[in-house]
């Protein structure tokens, strides 16, 4: 929550969105992830990063 509070995210618009229902999300995650908490932490800034620079589909 403190990362989301930095990076101006309000999380609560999420809360009810599991990402477990997006296949292609998972899949991704499952073919970079290598399975560390470190990594699993590095992964998610990449995301809150990509989320704060708006990109377009």
């Amino acid at each position: 929550m403190k990362l989301c509070n930095y990076a101006i995210i309000d999380y609560r618009k999420y809360q009810n969105i599991d990402p477990k229902s997006h296949q292609y999300l998972m899949d991704v995650l499952t073919k970079v992830w290598n399975g560390t908490d470190g990594h699993a932490k590095q992964l998610g800034r990449l995301l809150l990063a990509a989320h704060s620079c708006k990109l377009e589909q």
